[in-house]
């Protein structure tokens, strides 16, 4: 029988008080994460903007990817872990956008993940996207239930295959016990979301 620690690992939860989290939330986003959401950005023909603004850009995982693919990037976190001309701030303290056309990509910190979503998203036209890596859990919930409800993600790319997110940057090589997804918004789509298995 496996102990209470072991259990709350395997299940993707956390006990706060027995297992500690990695410092600022930080979970690095998977190269391979990445990759899988510009595959599957390609075969639903979207085409993002030429700016691709990451609000938790850490080391660079996500960006790294988008600006190989030719993308810039305006990258900002709460702290700097090394990613060039990173803005050190709190983003929800962000308040002004460039005036040309953009889409947020980010790897948002989990337990404040309902303000991350909605500031991003009032910081977008219509039109523009905000595409967030989460736990398929960010369904659940009623405050998050009153997002959708405002604000429905138009695709829902659920992994097929596990990825793990590593705390602090750091792979201790244990498999992961978590379902992410990417969730797509588009600003200004009311209908039903798609879910797709990537």
């Amino acid at each position: 029988m496996k102990n209470k620690e072991d259990i709350f690992r395997l299940m993707g939860s956390s006990n706060h008080s027995d297992i500690e989290r990695a410092k600022n939330d930080y979970y690095s986003t998977p190269k391979v994460a990445v990759e899988k959401l510009i595959s599957q950005l390609e075969k639903l023909n979207i085409t993002l903007p030429n700016l691709i603004v990451e609000p938790s850009v850490g080391s660079g995982n996500i960006a790294n990817s988008f600006l190989e693919k030719g993308h810039n990037i305006l990258a900002y976190d709460i702290v700097n872990r090394g990613f060039p001309n990173t803005n050190v701030c709190d983003w929800l303290e962000v308040n002004e956008r460039p005036e040309e056309d953009l889409a947020i990509v980010a790897n948002f910190p989990f337990y404040d993940i309902n303000k991350h979503t909605i500031h991003s998203l009032n910081l977008l036209k219509d039109g523009e996207y905000l595409i967030e890596l989460a736990k398929i859990q960010f369904l659940e919930t009623k405050g998050r239930k009153m997002i959708f409800e405002k604000f429905p993600p138009k695709y829902v790319l659920v992994f097929s295959e596990r990825i793990k997110c590593l705390a602090n940057d750091i792979d201790d090589h244990k498999q992961s016990a978590i379902c992410f997804c990417w969730f797509i918004f588009q600003k200004g789509f009311t209908g039903l979301p798609q879910i797709c298995w990537i």
